[in-house]
């Protein structure tokens, strides 16, 4: 094993020399279709929900012979990401790309532009060509609507049969019946909505009246065609709903700071001006959207170095001095910083705080350091008046609902209800200036939502049980995943202790797995886009990385980083006996410790961008963590998502942490979270505390269960939740990532990442 720094970086594998892509034909048997030549990748817009349930059958089938499964990728706009682009480059070359709705003006693809009605027709006569079946089903934005298509969209995958679009009007049934006719269609799976009087052919037709028809009938078709269920999916489907906003205000003011301070033996000496500027700011009844953004221009300092950057924090609290809202700049950029909050009619003064530091500043336990700037801040206040307190931090996720739940196997559950922030919330949090996050006021109301998320489940799993897909459901792999953000669908809040912190609670997702029956993981990015893509690196992860070689070090690598100060007891107990342990199971492993744990190092040395594993044992918050402390520049050693959403991690690997707070994702913007920079840079799997931990925090069972018993990360972190129960990490440790990951290990190779066919 490795003490020392590694002096000739590992060279980097070159994905495209894979040449093992997803083959694009698909011999059909089913439906007596003919041979289809299919696309390799499906790129889709986000500009219509339909888009994306329409495509699903072109993405995920199955049939006699097995399942053919293809990237899915959601796009904004008209282009691709570059990490998009880098993924398709890694594993593709020269396959047919099919793009849904938009015509991309950064890759070359055959574009499909039109309504959604339109392309679902499109979409069926092109690649379908002979269909027994179709499920039709009427196009509709509402919340309502969309909830019943995306639960049945599932079955279009199952059952191998397109999905066909119709509104009210006669002309679209018209158009409807031709392309019945053109598939050869004898059977049409469809909702009370459907108009059989304007169709003049017969065919049979099989109504789902509710949506406890559509479970139970997919629970019985998954029951027939894969005999088991392994794969539940929960989202909130309003989450296409933007907030809507009946008037906007824009307030920018200028400020100019200029000071010199000392900062010896813990404390801290104002040689000259302030670093500190306060600001009122008047709120209006209502409820608002408040975001403010604070930038240093113009700046000049004695200190001028990439490893010196600026340090800009602002806080917001309100007539109590409760905090509403915080951001600091390691979360969101280089010399600024941004917060936001949701008021619901608290009007009045509040107070922003913003202080700044440009300087050497560290010692832990002892803070010495200087700062020395000169700068003139603009504060850029946005305040969004809503017609109701509907607020996604992350919109569209449901979107990837019906591929990411197809591919497993499995079923959705899906309701508008879900959500926090509905129009009860305008009662229960009226004249509050933030949400459960920062108030812990508001815990029973968020906790009433997840128990009502847990009967929506109760009672799935119990159709369940009629198809005797249950028992092997609970007493298997038991995956869940939680496909939206925790205003869409909540976090529990435990009572804590932790008085000290401005966030209040432990919140925790563990109510989800039952008493640790099922595996839960939260799918969450930056983006809709961002998660998708997050999705097709799960299922196509053995793809990205390529067959392990001795001359390829990556899959073997396991990286451990710990923290100064008591992330030192860790490395000592756990990691450096631990890293020698699996050494035994086929892993090189490297130990960063003290004086070899900063950026500096780990951009030096790739610490974290390559290699299949890494753990951190070390300080840390929701925005950044801090392994450096003792040197007289800990700040300026520390690793931002700021760092980490511009790393470039080529092959997805596994980060497991017991830091303080690196898992917290409730009520902050998902571009500030350190855990979902990680997840945007490339990881697929992100193992943080939403709140404080502490040194019983190990981390030691979860991983046998990866490396020894195979297990996926939903399993794994269920089993170490089974024998482990130590508070808080019992409470505040969570999987973000698909619970059915399972990362390479050499002592088993890959996995089939939890597709129900393999």
């Amino acid at each position: 094993m490795k003490y020392f720094f590694i002096l000739i970086a590992i060279s980097i594998f070159v994905l495209s020399s894979f040449n093992g892509s997803i083959s694009a034909r698909l011999e059909v048997t089913n439906n007596e279709h003919s041979n289809v030549e299919y696309p390799d990748i499906i790129l889709v817009s986000i500009q219509d929900p339909y888009y994306s349930l329409i495509s699903t059958p072109l993405a995920c089938s199955y049939n006699e012979t097995g399942q053919c499964l293809r990237p899915f990728l959601l796009v904004n706009q008209s282009s691709l990401s570059l990490k998009q682009l880098e993924f398709i480059s890694s594993v593709y070359k020269n396959d047919e790309i099919v793009s849904i709705g938009f015509n991309p003006t950064n890759i070359q693809t055959n574009s499909y532009v039109g309504s959604a009605i339109s392309l679902s027709h499109q979409i069926a006569k092109t690649y379908f060509t002979k269909s027994t079946t179709a499920l039709v089903l009427p196009y509709n934005l509402s919340t309502k609507a969309y909830t019943t298509s995306l639960l049945l969209t599932p079955l279009a995958s199952y059952l191998h049969m397109p999905i066909l679009l119709y509104d009210s009007n006669q002309e679209n049934y018209d158009e409807l019946e031709q392309t019945l006719n053109q598939l050869g269609a004898t059977t049409i799976y469809s909702t009370p909505e459907f108009n059989t009087s304007y169709i003049v052919q017969q065919y049979e037709i099989i109504t789902l009246q509710n949506n406890t028809q559509i479970q139970q009938l997919l629970l019985q078709t998954i029951h027939k065609t894969f005999q088991n269920m392994d794969y539940i999916t929960i989202t909130n489907p309003s989450d296409i709903q933007l907030p809507q906003s009946i008037d906007t205000r824009t307030t920018i003011n200028q400020y100019s700071i200029d000071h010199n301070i000392l900062f010896l033996l813990g404390k801290k000496f104002v040689l000259s001006g302030t670093d500190t500027i306060s600001k009122q700011i008047v709120i209006p009844e209502g409820i608002h959207s408040l975001s403010i953004e604070v930038t240093m221009k113009n700046t000049s300092s004695l200190f001028y170095s990439d490893d010196i950057p600026v340090y800009v924090s602002a806080t917001l609290t309100d007539q109590s001095g409760r905090t509403v809202a915080y951001g600091n700049s390691p979360g969101y950029s280089y010399n600024a910083t941004y917060l936001e909050t949701l008021i619901t009619n608290q009007s009045g003064l509040y107070t922003l705080t913003i202080t700044i530091f440009h300087g050497y500043r560290g010692g832990y336990f002892s803070l010495r350091g200087i700062s020395n700037v000169r700068a003139t801040i603009t504060i850029e206040e946005e305040l969004i008046t809503l017609s109701s307190p509907h607020y996604p931090l992350v919109p569209l996720l449901s979107l990837n609902a019906a591929y990411l739940t197809s591919a497993h196997g499995g079923i959705i559950i899906a309701d508008e209800d879900f959500q926090l922030t509905d129009e009860i919330y305008a009662q229960i949090a009226d004249h509050h200036g933030t949400g459960p996050w920062y108030d812990e006021t508001l815990h029973q109301y968020n906790n009433e939502k997840v128990l009502m998320i847990l009967n929506y489940l109760q009672e799935n799993l119990s159709f369940a049980k009629n198809q005797q897909l249950y028992q092997g459901y609970v007493n298997g792999s038991g995956w869940l995943a939680l496909l939206g953000d925790t205003n869409m669908i909540p976090m529990y809040y435990y009572p804590s202790n932790q008085t000290h912190l401005a966030e209040r609670g432990l919140p925790s997702d563990n109510p989800y797995s039952l008493n640790q029956q099922l595996s839960v993981g939260r799918i969450l990015s930056y983006s809709t886009m961002d998660a998708s893509l997050l999705i097709a690196r799960t299922f196509f992860y053995e793809q990205i990385c390529g067959f392990p070689t001795d001359d390829d070090a990556w899959h073997r690598s396991f990286h451990f980083v710990f923290g100064e100060g008591f992330g030192e007891t860790g490395g000592l107990f756990h990691q450096i006996p631990y890293a020698n342990t699996i050494e035994s199971y086929g892993f090189d492993t490297t130990v960063y410790g003290d004086f070899r744990n900063s950026r500096q190092a780990a951009e030096r040395y790739d610490i974290y961008t390559d290699t299949n594993y890494v753990e951190y044992l070390g300080h840390g918050d929701w925005f950044w963590f801090t392994p450096s402390i003792y040197g007289f520049n800990s700040v300026g050693q520390s690793i931002g998502s700021i760092n980490a959403r511009d790393w470039k991690i080529n092959r997805p690997n596994v980060f497991l942490t017991s830091a303080c707070l690196m898992g917290r994702v409730d009520g902050v913007p998902s571009m500030m979270s350190i855990a979902l920079s990680f997840l945007y840079a490339g990881s697929n799997a992100f193992v943080g505390a939403t709140r404080e931990t502490g040194q019983e925090a190990g981390l030691t069972v979860l991983e046998d269960h990866l490396i020894l018993d195979d297990y996926s990360m939903g399993e794994a972190l269920r089993g170490e939740k089974r024998v482990d129960k130590e508070n808080p990490t019992y409470y505040v440790r969570c999987l973000f990532g698909d619970p059915a990951f399972n990362p390479y290990d050499p002592l088993h190779g890959f996995s089939d990442q939890g597709t129900p066919l393999s």
